[in-house]
């Protein structure tokens, strides 16, 4: 099966093929698929970047940063079925004579239409230095970390079952806030007190640290002709070349 090079935003570089039976097959099993298709899919590696390589070949992936792996499997579908691909989308403009029914089939180039963030120096510093990240939120200095694999593993395993609120999944990506007690519980208090404002800005601030694939792309419906962000639907266009 033919390999794909690619180097990711950490500076992580190595060789990716495409998905075969059997890691689809660990899809409906796993509780973490985006590790089992990695585990399976990553031949090799020829930079580290930050990463220690714990086998010789491959990082551990609840280590890289998220935006790393999301790279890697946005590659890994590219070796599967190819850099052309078409996404059906429905438009939002409740003027639209566009129904669910009547979808929007836009072809998009992975390579091309799919916006790679890339990680700033000054965070990859951060991060190889602990990944500790100080950003200030309503005159407080707030110290956070870099989503890493760990993070899509615990949200993977909380799905289904309630999983935690936005205050404690802000709580647990931060390591520290000027003049709180360290403990989860003043974390959430802490949080919680925040003005609505402020507690978007401290969000924002968060994810537009983070790298990897966009989240959407910008389109155009083909009934009202309005431009729009369509949510990339990632899980299904990793696996179906249709979606």
């Amino acid at each position: 099966m033919p390999t794909l090079s690619l180097t990711l935003p950490s500076g992580l570089a190595g060789e990716v093929r495409g998905l075969k039976g059997r890691e689809v097959k660990l899809l409906g099993e796993s509780k973490n698929p985006y590790f089992d298709v990695l585990d399976g899919c990553w031949v090799g590696t020829t930079a580290p970047g930050p990463y220690t390589l714990h086998d010789g070949v491959k990082p551990r992936w609840s280590e890289v940063l998220a935006g790393d792996i999301m790279t890697a499997l946005l590659k890994v579908s590219e070796a599967t079925f190819g850099t052309e691909r078409v996404v059906n989308w429905a438009c939002t403009d409740r003027n639209c004579r566009g129904t669910t029914a009547e979808l929007n089939p836009t072809p998009i180039n992975v390579a091309r239409d799919i916006k790679i963030r890339p990680l700033a120096p000054a965070l990859l510093a951060a991060f190889s230095a602990g990944n500790r990240v100080e950003i200030t939120v309503a005159g407080v200095k707030v110290w956070h970390r870099l989503q890493t694999g760990a993070t899509l593993d615990a949200a993977f395993r909380t799905a289904g079952t309630g999983g935690a609120d936005l205050f404690h999944m802000l709580a647990g990506q931060i390591d520290e806030i000027e003049g709180v007690r360290q403990f989860d519980q003043d974390k959430v208090a802490w949080l919680e007190d925040l003005e609505l404002a402020d507690l978007r800005i401290l969000g924002k601030m968060m994810q537009s640290h983070e790298c990897g694939p966009e989240q959407s792309f910008e389109t155009q419906c083909a009934f009202c002709k309005r431009s729009q962000s369509v949510p990339f639907p990632f899980i299904d266009f990793l696996l179906n070349p249709d979606e």
